[in-house]
C-alpha cells in the first residue's frame, strides 16, 4: 500500500493518482522514464519547439504523479505529431506545480484542479518572480499548453462513457465508434466551450446515438459539432433556457426564426470582427435539417436521454419537436444544369476513341497511321 504522507498517496475517497499515472507510464520509452528532458538527446529528437532546444525541461521537484504526467505527454506528443513541447513554457508550469503542491499538499496531479485555478496558480508565481503582471500572450500561451494535457487526462482518468467527456478523439479513446479508415481520424471534437449545458449533453447523447447505430460516421462530426455552436449562439440571442425551445405555436415560429437567424450569420473568428459573407443557401438547409434530426431523435428518445442525462426537462418534448421542420422550409441553393450534347462525347466516338487506347503508351520516337472517318459533326 502506498504511504498516505507520501505526495501521490491516495486519500479518503479521492482517486489513486500513484496507480491512474502508473498506468499512463506503462511502457513509455526509456528516455522519458527520467525526471530531466534534454533536447540534445537524439531519443527526444522532434519533442522540442525550435526556440526551446537549449533548454532542458526538469520535473524532479514534483509528486510522482506529476512527473508521470508530463512524462505522458511529452511521449505522446513525439509519438503523434500533434505538437511540439516548449521547454521553457512546461518549465514555468513545473514550478507553478511545485508552488501548489507546497500550499496544498493533497494536491498530487494535474487532473486534482480545473484548468481556472492552474491558470490563478500560474498569474501568482508569474508575479513572484518577475515583479509585474504577466501579459494577454504570455497567459494565452501558458492556458493553450496545460488545456491540451488537462482535457487529455480527463479521458484517460475517467471510467465514464466515451460519449460523456467533453473532448473526442479518436487517438485518446478507443471506444469511440470509427471506421477502418477514417479520413478526419485526427481531429478532436472539444464540447467544453458549448452552452448552455444541456445542448452540450444532449447533443453529445444525440450523437452518440448516431454513431453507436452507424447513421452517422466519426468525419460528420465535425460539421455536426459547427452546427450546434450555431444553435447554440442563436439559443443565447433568444435567451432560451430550456430544451423544449418554446411551447405550442411558439415553437414553429421559433424554428423558422433560426431560419432567419442562419441567413443573418457572419463568419467569425474569435477575438476578431466579422469576416466573410454571409452562409450559403445549402449550409444553411444543412444547418436546418441537422437540428431538425437532432430535435426528431431526441423526441423518440426523451425518456432515455432524461435518464441518461439526469435532466427530466427533455422529457418535455413532443412530437411537434419531431417535426420541427418541413421539406419546404429550405432552399438547397442547387443550379440545375441542363444538359447539352455540345458538351459530351457520344457512344460511337467513345468507342473510336478507346480503339486506339494503346497509342497513349507508344514511345515518342515512335508513329502509328491512324484514319480519320467523319464523326458526323461536318
Amino acid at each position: 500500500m502506498p504511504d498516505p504522507s507520501q505526495p501521490g498517496a491516495p486519500r479518503s475517497g479521492a482517486p489513486d493518482r500513484l496507480a491512474q499515472s502508473a498506468a499512463l507510464a506503462e511502457g513509455l520509452p526509456a528516455a522519458f522514464a527520467a525526471s530531466t528532458f534534454n533536447p540534445a538527446d537524439p531519443a527526444l529528437a522532434g519533442v522540442f519547439m525550435a526556440g526551446s532546444r537549449t533548454t532542458r525541461l526538469c520535473t524532479g521537484a514534483l509528486p510522482v504523479p506529476m512527473r508521470r504526467e508530463i512524462a505522458w505527454w511529452v511521449a505522446t506528443c513525439q509519438a503523434s505529431g500533434e505538437r511540439q513541447i516548449h521547454a521553457s513554457e512546461w518549465n514555468r508550469w513545473a514550478a507553478t506545480a511545485a508552488d501548489v503542491v507546497q500550499r496544498r499538499p493533497e494536491v498530487c496531479s494535474f487532473a486534482d484542479l480545473p484548468l481556472s485555478e492552474w491558470m490563478t496558480a500560474w498569474g501568482r508565481v508569474f508575479h513572484a518572480r518577475h515583479g509585474r503582471m504577466a501579459s494577454a500572450a504570455s497567459r494565452a500561451r501558458a492556458e493553450i499548453a496545460l488545456r491540451a494535457l488537462l482535457r487529455r487526462l480527463a479521458v484517460r482518468y475517467s471510467d465514464a462513457p466515451w460519449w460523456r467527456h467533453d473532448i473526442w478523439s479518436l487517438k485518446l479513446d478507443p471506444r469511440i465508434p470509427r471506421r477502418p479508415h477514417e479520413s478526419r481520424g485526427n481531429t478532436a471534437a472539444c464540447w467544453d466551450t458549448l452552452e448552455p449545458a444541456w445542448l452540450r449533453e444532449g447533443f453529445k447523447f444525440y450523437l452518440r446515438l448516431q454513431l453507436e447505430s452507424g447513421q452517422l460516421t466519426w468525419s460528420s462530426v465535425m460539421n455536426q459539432h459547427v452546427i450546434a455552436f450555431r444553435f447554440a449562439a442563436f439559443l443565447a440571442s433568444r435567451n432560451i433556457s430550456h430544451p423544449a425551445l418554446a411551447d405550442g405555436p411558439g415553437l414553429r415560429a421559433l424554428a423558422l426564426d433560426f431560419r432567419a437567424f442562419l441567413h443573418g450569420w457572419t463568419r467569425t473568428r474569435p477575438g476578431r470582427a466579422a469576416s466573410g459573407g454571409h452562409l450559403e443557401a445549402r449550409t444553411v438547409a444543412r444547418s436546418l435539417q441537422a437540428i431538425g434530426l437532432f430535435y426528431r431523435v431526441m423526441s423518440d428518445y426523451r425518456a432515455e436521454a432524461a435518464a441518461a442525462l439526469a435532466d427530466d426537462r427533455w422529457l418535455a418534448l413532443s412530437d411537434a419537436h419531431a417535426r420541427l421542420y418541413r421539406d419546404g422550409d429550405w432552399n438547397r441553393g442547387r443550379a440545375i444544369r441542363q444538359a447539352d450534347e455540345r458538351n459530351y462525347i457520344n457512344d460511337t466516338d467513345l468507342a473510336r476513341m478507346l480503339s486506339h487506347i494503346d497509342l497513349l503508351g507508344l514511345p515518342r520516337d515512335q508513329a502509328r497511321p491512324v484514319t480519320l472517318r467523319s464523326c458526323g459533326h461536318g
